[in-house]
């Protein structure tokens, strides 16, 4: 009886995370989220997630933030090399010569003249440009070395919790044949009991392991859906209902 009463205690608390969160999660949504909405658990299940190397590092907010500041020093340092390129046009000059001086004949050209000129422009404050091309280039190397550190971060974080999913699903393997093994022992000391061949306390004991098993699987099944939707969450693949 303390063993079903444990394992209906821990049935509510699991209910309250559900219900917690919830509420948590409407706080950040427009529409009020209905019990049909929060997605049922069935706990017997063990689903996989995408490994760490499946996901898109780019898309978790702490590394697209950084990324976004990137991807604007650079549009800035492009704009500012432009600057710095030196003007180069082309002007072109025609002239006659050779012409009658006298008003009647002055359409006679004898030999036409063409002069062709490249003409280089260079940028007036070209000092000042240059030391902030510099500073651009400082703050491009830390925005760069800032979203290396945050993808290798959150990477880190993935790895430590994707490897918890192998071993756990390990423990509940385990954790399943016990309480295969604790029912076929409750079966022989019931056999046993009704011959009367072993006391009733053994009996009692044996289906009191039996339960303990079961109450152990439980809860490592819960931990199994814990990590798996706080490895979404950290992933950022953790979907709300209706979304895409």
């Amino acid at each position: 009886e303390d063993t079903l009463r444990l394992l209906i205690q821990q049935h509510y608390q699991y209910e309250s995370l559900l219900d917690s969160k919830r509420h948590f999660i409407n706080t950040y949504v427009n529409e009020q989220l209905s019990e049909s909405d929060i997605p049922s658990y069935d706990l017997e299940s063990l689903p996989l997630p995408l490994s760490p190397d499946q996901i898109e590092l780019t898309n978790l907010p702490s590394v697209a933030q950084q990324a976004l500041v990137l991807k604007q020093v650079d549009h800035q340092r492009k704009a500012t090399e432009t600057r710095l390129r030196p003007q180069v046009d082309m002007q072109i000059g025609a002239g006659l010569s050779g012409a009658d001086s006298e008003w009647s004949d002055s359409f006679g050209i004898s030999a036409p003249e063409l002069s062709v000129q490249w003409v280089y422009h260079r940028q007036a404050k070209q000092a000042s440009t240059l030391a902030e091309m510099g500073i651009l280039t400082a703050k491009h190397s830390q925005a760069k070395a800032q979203m290396d550190s945050q993808a290798q971060d959150a990477l880190a974080i993935l790895n430590s919790l994707y490897v918890q999913f192998d071993w756990l699903s390990k423990l509940i393997t385990l954790q399943r044949a016990q309480i295969s093994a604790s029912q076929n022992t409750v079966q022989e000391e019931k056999t046993r009991y009704f011959q009367g061949r072993t006391p009733l306390t053994n009996l009692i004991q044996a289906q009191d392991s039996e339960q303990q098993a079961k109450l152990n699987l439980l809860l490592s099944q819960i931990q199994y859906h814990r990590l798996y939707n706080q490895y979404q969450a950290a992933s950022h693949t953790l979907a709300l209902p209706g979304g895409s």
